[in-house]
């Protein structure tokens, strides 16, 4: 047959909190950002104790070198967004909100006799 190619995937580390999160990005820096870690350390807590998570934390410390509060909302507010762009490729969101959809556009759809009286009617209408 063929070779089993192993992929390289790199898996999102489990924080156990928000230290852990931290030192565990500090350690994959080559370069070291230039903002002092307590400054980096003050916009995560922020941005955790208004509801984000650490992981949409960790993303966005890799997004953005620039830790102010407005440039890391504004990080963490882009991969939101991303993540619904790329969730939102099919036009089928769940299969249960797609079958009551489907159902209410069977109640609201007209009968199979009414549907063929008004195409009776509108052919009517443009022979005379």
């Amino acid at each position: 047959m063929g070779e089993i190619i192993k992929l390289n995937v790199k898996k999102q580390p489990v924080f156990i909190d928000m230290t852990d999160m931290l030192n565990t990005w500090w350690k994959e820096q080559e370069r070291k950002p230039l903002a002092k870690p307590v400054r980096i350390r003050h916009v995560v807590e922020m941005a955790h104790a208004a509801g984000w998570t650490l992981n949409e934390c960790y993303d966005a410390l890799s997004l953005t070198w620039a830790f102010t509060e407005p440039a890391f909302e504004t990080a963490l507010r882009r991969i939101k967004d991303e993540e619904k762009a790329e969730g939102s490729v099919s036009n089928v969101a769940h299969i249960d909100e797609t079958r009551k959809a489907m159902e209410i556009m069977k109640k609201e759809s007209l009968s199979m006799e009414e549907n063929a009286k008004r195409m009776r009617e509108l052919r009517d209408k443009f022979k005379g």
